[in-house]
Order: C-alpha cells, then structure tokens, then sequence
C-alpha cells in the first residue's frame, strides 16, 4: 500500500512537472511569435518567391502584416496581383484586395502538415478563360499538362484549409470566341472539418432577382472517398452567352433561356441520385448530323428548338451491370414527372415519364403521354436516322398521343440480338392511342383521329415487325389514295387490324383488319380490308390491296367518296365513275356494298385487278346525263363491274311521268377509248306532263319549246331508248323518244285550235327527226288524220311539219276566234262543209342558233270548196257541186302575218294583216301565167292594190252584196268597212283592172278598163272603152 501511495505521487509529480514545461514552452512560443512576427513586412520578398514558386506564377504584393488569434498566427496581404510568368504587371488576371491567411497551429502539429485554420479573401477578381479543348483555367493561373492539378490534389489543397471565405468576388467567364458573362457580389465559402466538407457559393448576375448558388455537405479523406449532396439553384435568366457552344463531338448548344434547381447524392466519388426541376423558355440545340456527309465532313443537322420546357426529375443508379464478362456499367432509374414543352407550335402534354436503363441490356420506358408528332419530328430534325428510314419516316408523318405507354428495347449488339431465342423480341410497345395520325406510303392508307389501343414487337433474329391496333372512335377518317381521292370521315369506328413486316429478304408488308364496324352521316356500314406490299429490289414489287366495304344505309349524295376516281385510276374507269357521280344525284341506299381486288401498282394492267360496287336505291334521283330531266323518287339498284354498270329501276317519276321499267347500262367502246350509255325506259302519266317533257329533252327541245303554252289533257305512254357516248370524241349521242297518246284533249292558245280524241303514236328520233304513227284527232267538231314528220340538215336545223287531213263546216271557220276579218267577211256568205289538207311548219334553228334566232312558222290549207256554196256575184259565186281549188298560206311573222290565198282561175290574194285586219297587199284577178310574177309598184305603201281581170263584173250585184255586208258589219275590205266609197278609200290604194264585159247603172261595157288612184284627199276614178271615157274624183 506505502509502494502504491509512493508511485501515484510520483507520477502526479511528474505530471506537473511536464505540465509547466509544456506550458511554459507555450508561452514562450506566443510570447516569440507575438514579438517577431510584425517584423515579416521585411520578408516580402521572400514570401513573394516563395508563393511564386509555390503556384507557378509571378506574384506581387502590395503589403503585409503579422498577427496573432490565440495560438495561430495571422499573415495579412494585401494588393495582390498574379499574373504570368514573364509577363508585364499590366497583363495581370488575378487581383487580391485583401488576402488573410491564419495557421491552425494544433491541426498542423497532429497531422503532420500545415493546416490552415482561415483563408479569407476580400473583393478578389478573377477571369475564368475557356480553352481551345474547352477546358476552362484562371488567368494568371496557366498551367501546362505536367504542372496541371488533377481533381484529388485540388481536394487535398482545399481540404488543408478550415474555413475559406472569397467575399466581395467579381469572376469573369470568358469563351474562346469571346463572349463573356460576369457574376458579381459573389461569395466562396469552404468549410473542412475532419472529414466533413462543406461549400457554399452565391454568384449575383447583372439584372437577375436571386443569385445563383451552389452548396455541397460532404464528408470524405479523399475525392474518390466523397459522400453527401450537392445542390445548384439557377435563376431565371437567358444564358446562351454563358454556356452555347459544342459538347463532345454530337451536340452543338445554340440557346438556353430558364431557371432550375438541382439536388445531387453522391457515394464514393459516384453520382448516385439526381433530383430536381427545370422550367425553360426556350433551348435550341442541334446534333451533328453523321448520316448527312458534306465535303467529307459530318454536317450540323437542323438546328430544335423547344420551348416552355417545364418538368420535376429524378435519377438514381439501381446497380451495376456486368459487360463484356469483367467490365461493370451503371444502371439508372429515371422518372420526368410533369413534363412539358412545345415544339413547333405543338404542344407535348404534362405527363410522367419513368424509364429504366440497363447499359448495354436494355430500355424500359412507362409515359402518361407520349406524343409522336412531335417525338418524330424530333428525331428527323435531329438526324438521327439514316437517309432511307428518315425519308420513310417522313412520307408516313405520324402523329398523336400514345397514352398509358410501355416500352422496352434491347440495346444488345447484333451479334447478341442474332442467337437470341426466337421467341425473344428486340423491342416491343404497348400504348392506347388518342388522335393517332398516319399518313399514306404506297399500299397504306392514310389515318386520322385513331383512338384505341395498339400493340406491336420486333424479332431482330426473324427481321419482323408485327402488332395490333384495335380502333374505338367517335373521329376516324380514312383514305386508300391509290383508288380514292376523298378520305372517309366516320362519327363511330370500331374494328382491329393486324400488320406484319418481314425485312429478311426486302420488304414484306401486310396488313388485315377485322370486320370494321363504321358509322356516318353519309353511312352506316362494315368494312374489311387486306393490303400487301412485297419489294425484294426496285424492279421486283407488287403491291395488292383487298376491300370490302357493305353499307347498312348510305346517303346516295354522299357517294362520291367511295367512288374510284384517284389519279392511278384508269382513264376509262375514271370516266365511268364521274358519271355515276353525276347520273345517281341523292337518295337512300340499303344493302349496298363495294368490292375491291386487286394490284395498286400505278400503270398495272386492268386484269390485274377488279372492283364490283352494288347499290340498292330507295326515293333516288338519277340524271342519266346533265341536259335531260332527271329520274325521281325512284327505286332500284346500281351494279357496277369494273367498266361494266347497270342501273335498273323499278320505279320512279320524271316531270310527273311515272317510269315503272328503265334500264342503264354502261359498256367499253369496243372501237377504242371511251364507253357507251344505253338507256331504255317505259312510263305512263299525265299527256301535259309528257309534253313538258319533250319540252326537257335536249333533243326536243326546239320543237318542245314551241309547244310551251299548249294544254294537253288525258294520259301519255313515254318510251325512251338513248345511247349516249362517255369520253368519246366527236361522237352525237343517239335518241329515240317514244309518245304513246289515247283519246287526249290538246288546246293550242296561239291558234285557238282545241283538239279532241288524239290518238297514235308520236316518235323522235336523232337519225330521223320526228315521226308519228297511226295518229288521229278530232277539230272542229271533225275526225282528222294527223301526220308529224320532221328532218335535219346538215347545219342541225330541224324542219318540222304537222299534216291534218279532214273536213270541216264553214260556220266552224267562221266562229274560230284565231279567224281574221278578212277571211271572216268572205266565210259569211260561204255555207256547208269542205274537205282540207292542213299543214304547219316549224322551222327551228339549230342548238348554236336557238337562244338568237326564233323559230319560223307557217300554216298552209289546200281544198277544193267541193260541198261549200259561196253566195258572191261572179265571178266568185260557186254552187256546192262545184270545184274551186283553195291554196292559202299563212306565215306567223313577230306581230304580223303574211297571208297568200289563190283561188282557182279567179284571182290570187297576197296581204299583210296585223291584229287581223288588212295593212297592204295585192289582189290579183284572172289567171296568172305560170312563171309570171306581179309585184306592187310601191310594195310598202298601205292598202290593197287591185290588178288583173275579169271575164265578167256587175257592179250593181256587187254593191247590194257590200251593202248587205255593211248592215252586217262584215266588209271585206276593213273591220268597219261601209259600202261608200269613201270608206273603201282607206283600204284600197289603187285599182287597175280590166273587164271583158262589165254591167253597171242598167248599162253593158265590153272592154272597160278601170283605174283607181288613191290621192292626197280623193280617188282618181279611170273608165277607158269604146263607150265610156274620163276621169271621176271621188
């Protein structure tokens, strides 16, 4: 116990012992340095040597001063300038303000190494400078590959350091083409504690709210020991200054415009997570473009421009993957939440995008929303495929959303992707599809609005491309360009089609869809189709297309879209499918359908492929060609068989006329290009409506025209038989117009002529004109036969003649409304009944000549009087058994009528009427020599001129006939004539007849001449014989 006690005060006593040495010693060395180090002002030099040994530099300083902080010894600087070695003090890049330098007196001692306790720099200045390598360095700093410091001296200089404040800093950054951005107000701070690192800097920016700052908490003996987070916080601002300009050897930064911030984790020197978000206005970069070779050099793509870039992001690395048997590669976890952005005024909805990377392995990525428009748009602007997949990716132009997408590709070499089972795919897809757009590439149709799901993989071992695509929607559009011009537009698609492409020898492509439930307004249908394209070289393809297209209930008016009339159509084909356009106008279509087989290579032969198309039609119109009436509320059916179409109708209507049996049908012209039209048809209706009718036709229409204002009544047979060319050059179309009439009733307004009983047949025709057969009538209360006949010329003048042979009672002619005056007066002493030949004549202009030229019209009559007694003085006076030939000749002139009468021996009548009375003219009495013309001296002077003469005149008995007319009021020489003389004065211009025996006041005269002159206010009465002579005024 007593050597116990003796040790323990032993060692307390040795304890103290070493305390006040050590202690004394200490207070010798603060004591020391307190007192000598003011006097290092004297050792600037040195320092300024050393420190350019040190760091490679010329280093001047302005001052310096010594001090002391407990036990560490303080060394100040200020006005310090680095610059190059070799270079003048103005050529300086580094400016100290002020440099304060503090030694951590124990860290140094027990480490072994100094340690700097405080470094503090106030308002220092420094000018970062990019390299042509486009590494960066700081001027004043310039270090060559020997003397250059890798990452972990750096982190072994920094780390000797306790606390580094840079306050008051002013960094330039400068690129090697000159452009230079400057942060200012900027703080450094660096804090090292053992292991634990810490580093804080904001950097200010000329008119930019909030720094920009980056942090780190770390912990570490080594850079490749380093553990912890880093943080970057970027303000909103345009940096294309700071940081434009190319990384590596693919990416050319142009522009960049945002703000963001960015949470880094870091383990053992790795990046192991990365978390943040990124809103950015616009950012523009473009890649260089390997597969574009200009003068031997890769070409700069076009330069991408996105804008309104807005996403939160995180990234970790899930593991290591073994490559190549000994070599280790990362993979990562990615996940894009809220992204997006607009890209050529498209916009990429916000979605989340998480994607799983296996280096070397494999790609999974998982998308709310993937848009594909502009996902390929990127891809071509970029550059990244070759020439001859860029231009196919082009011609099809997707675009769309995919939704809900699954996507996994393997990124294994070839060679690895080649032995890989055959049941392994090199890439697959999953997705719904909204809006989804393709556009046509040979075979292809062309998509628009298709929603539903699809589903698709790759078998790089096989070289096929296989999927599905199941369609549900309420905007699909369609269209087969290789047939179609239209694109078809449903409000209802529901349907599947399966597609495979084998790229093992050339190109093999199929598609097959399902039956394809389609709803429209224009249909209500289903349809199917197959479609195959095979290249094995440019020369060696074909490409086939199946359709079938069966419509429940189709609007005919729309049926336009599904008629074959795209440019790779045949010319023939074509011409037939533009007339079924324009020939079947509207209607409804039930159980209809349409059948496409066949090559759609552009030039194939016409055997190589077939279309059939079948119509039902219920309520139809249908215009067999643009200048006939058109076929209504009809019902049949339209059979189409490549060239071949017939149109049958059961029944339908035109201009009232009911049609129960017409046929169309379209057949090749066997001499060459074109086709012809063959329509046959049989109706019944209403006779008006079948005279309206020839009114319609093209062919009957002069002649029909003319018939505008006549009023038929009863009912009309019509048969049609028409052969009409279709792309056939200098071709007439040919027409046969049949008019069946049955005890109908006509009334002509313009004659006043009421026809009753009309019965036979009534026919036109192209080659022949019109014709008419069997036809009979009743006029005037009178059976008659009536002949039609027509001819053409070669100027397509149509000469018209309608014939009517019967009897008629001269009371009837009198009473006839349409009579004139002149005729009437003579018709009073006329009675009994006469037989006639009539004749009217219609001259129409042809087609060219119609809309200038009216239609000329006459009206003949021929008959002997036998039957009729005329109650005149000689030498008109004809008893019933007589026969006195009668020719007279109307024509129907604008406002006027020339009307031509001979009777017999008597005397010839040529006068001019309007409103039916007498304006002018000449009466001829006696025989007329055949070939002798007599013509008025003054053939428009008004009144009647009298020449010619007569075997025998009684005045006397001529004067008590006028007389008895006057009381009647009918004088034959004006509609309010008298017996007077002077009242015959206005109708009778001059007289000049000779008279073989003349009686008058009771007295015979042979040979008298008598001539009358119509003066200014008197007649110049003229009597010249052998008894009589001289002049008389009257």
């Amino acid at each position: 116990m007593i050597m116990i006690r003796t040790l323990l005060k032993k060692t307390l006593s040795l304890l103290l012992t070493v305390g006040l040495v050590l202690l004394l010693v200490v207070a010798v060395y603060v004591s020391l340095g307190r007192q000598l180090l003011p006097y290092v002002v004297n050792y600037r030099a040195d320092i300024e040597s050393q420190l350019s040994a040190g760091i490679g530099q010329q280093v001047q300083i302005g001052s310096l001063q010594g001090g002391w902080s407990r036990f560490n010894p303080i060394i100040s600087l200020q006005q310090v300038l680095i610059f190059p070695v070799g270079s003048s003090e103005s050529a300086q890049v580094v400016l100290l303000d002020n440099l304060s330098l503090e030694l951590d007196t124990w860290s140094s001692l027990i480490s072994r190494r100094w340690v700097l306790a405080n470094i503090e720099v106030v308002n220092p200045e420094f000018t970062l400078a990019e390299q042509d390598d486009g590494s960066w360095q700081v001027r004043g700093f310039e270090t060559s590959a020997d003397t250059a410091m890798n990452p972990e001296q750096i982190f072994d200089l920094v780390s000797r350091v306790n606390n580094l404040v840079l306050s008051n800093m002013t960094v330039t950054l400068l690129r090697n083409d000159g452009r230079a951005t400057r942060l200012e107000r900027s703080r450094l701070r660096l804090q090292n504690s053992d292991q634990q690192h810490f580093l804080h800097l904001d950097a200010w920016q000329p008119d930019v709210v909030g720094p920009l700052s980056v942090a780190a908490e770390v912990s570490g003996d080594s850079f490749a020991e380093l553990s912890g987070l880093l943080y970057l916080l970027v303000p909103g601002n345009d940096y294309s200054e700071l940081i434009a300009g190319r990384y590596g050897d693919a990416l050319d930064l142009h522009a960049f415009d945002g703000s963001g911030e960015v949470w880094i984790e870091i383990e053992q020197g790795q990046v192991q997570a990365v978390q943040g978000s990124a809103a950015v206005n616009s950012i523009a970069i473009n890649t260089i473009a390997v597969n574009t070779i200009v003068q031997g050099q890769p070409a700069s793509a076009e330069a991408v421009e996105v804008e309104n870039l807005v996403t939160r992001f995180f990234a970790r690395k899930t593991g290591e993957q073994s490559v190549n048997g000994s070599d280790t590669a990362p993979s990562w976890e990615f996940l894009l939440q809220d992204l997006g952005f607009q890209w050529n005024d498209l916009l990429w909805r916000e979605s989340d995008v998480h994607i799983n990377y296996q280096s070397q392995q494999a790609l999974q990525m998982r998308a709310d929303v993937f848009n594909i428009g502009i996902a390929t748009g990127l891809v071509a602007q970029l550059d990244l495929l070759d020439a001859e997949a860029d231009a196919q990716l082009a011609e099809h132009n997707p675009r769309g959303e995919m939704q809900n997408l699954d996507m996994w590709l393997s990124l294994q070499d070839s060679a690895a992707l080649q032995s890989a089972p055959s049941e392994q795919d090199a890439f697959r897809l999953v997705a719904n599809l909204n809006d989804v757009a393709v556009s046509a590439r040979g075979p292809t149709p062309a998509l628009w609005g298709v929603d539903g799901f699809a589903e698709l993989s790759f078998n790089a071992a096989a070289q096929t491309l296989q999927g599905t695509v199941e369609v549900e929607s309420s905007r699909f559009m369609i269209q087969l360009p290789t047939l179609f011009n239209d694109a078809w537009a449903y409000d209802h698609v529901n349907g599947r089609v399966r597609f495979s492409l084998d790229l093992s020898q050339g190109q093999h492509l199929r598609l097959v869809s399902s039956v394809i439930v389609a709803e429209s307004e224009a249909v209500d249908g289903r349809a199917m189709f197959s479609t195959e394209f095979r290249k094995t070289t440019d020369e060696d393809r074909t490409s086939t297309l199946e359709l079938m297209v069966g419509a429940l209930e189709a609007d005919v008016s729309r049926k336009s879209l599904y008629l074959p009339t795209a440019p790779r159509v045949s010319d023939n084909l074509r011409n037939v499918m533009n007339w079924v356009n324009d020939a079947v106008l509207n209607g409804r279509a039930v159980e209809s359908g349409v059948i496409f087989r066949g090559s759609v290579l552009a030039g194939s032969a016409p055997e190589d492929k077939t279309l059939q198309m079948y119509y039902n039609v219920q309520n139809g119109t249908l215009r067999f060609d643009p200048q006939w009436p058109v076929l209504e509320n009809l019902h049949g059916n339209v059979i189409i068989k490549d060239r071949d179409v017939d149109i049958r109708v059961e029944s339908g209507q035109s201009l009232g006329i009911g049609f129960d049996a017409t046929n169309a049908l379209i057949r090749p012209n066997p001499d060459g290009r074109g086709s012809w039209l063959s329509v046959t048809g049989r109706g019944n209706g209403e006779a008006q409506q079948g005279l309206r009718y020839l009114q319609e036709t093209p062919v009957t229409r002069g002649f029909g025209n003319y018939m505008a204002d006549w009023v038929a009544d009863g009912r009309v047979a019509l048969n049609l038989d028409l052969r009409i060319p279709l792309g056939i050059a200098d071709t007439q179309p040919q027409v046969d117009v049949g008019l069946a009439l049955q005890e109908n009733a006509l009334h002509i307004p313009e004659f006043e002529l009421r026809f009753a009983g009309v019965t036979g047949q009534l026919n036109y025709s192209t080659l022949s004109g019109l014709s008419s057969e069997q036809m009979t009538a009743t006029l005037f209360d009178k059976p008659v036969a009536v002949n039609v006949r027509s001819e053409i010329d070669a100027q397509r003048t149509t000469n018209t003649v309608v014939e009517l042979q019967g009897a008629v009672a001269t009371q009837a002619l009198h009473d006839w409304p349409r009579q004139s005056e002149f005729v009437r007066s003579v018709l009073s002493r006329a009675e009994g009944e006469m037989g006639y030949l009539a004749r009217l004549e219609l001259v129409q202009p042809s087609a060219e000549l119609s809309g200038t030229a009216p239609a000329q019209r006459s009206l003949s009559i021929e008959s002997d009087l036998q039957g009729v007694v005329l109650n005149f003085p000689a030498p008109l006076h004809k008893e019933a058994s007589a026969r006195l030939p009668l020719d007279l000749t109307m024509e129907f002139l604008e406002g006027q009528q020339e009307l031509r009468v001979g009777l017999g021996d008597v005397g010839t009548v040529d006068v001019r009427l309007e409103d039916g009375t007498v304006r002018n003219g000449l009466v001829f009495l006696g025989r007329r020599d055949e070939g002798v013309t007599v013509r008025r001296l003054n053939a428009n002077a008004p009144g009647l001129d009298v020449l010619g003469s007569l075997p025998w005149f009684n005045y006397d008995e001529w004067v008590s006939a006028l007389r008895e007319d006057s009381a009647a009021g009918t004088t034959a020489v004006g509609a309010s004539g008298g017996a007077n003389f002077s009242a015959m004065r206005d109708a009778i211009n001059a007289v000049d007849v000779t008279i073989g025996q003349a009686y008058a006041f009771g007295q015979s005269f042979d040979d008298l001449n008598v001539q009358i002159a119509n003066e200014d206010r008197d007649w110049r009465l003229t009597l010249a014989s052998e008894k009589v002579g001289g002049e008389i005024l009257v």
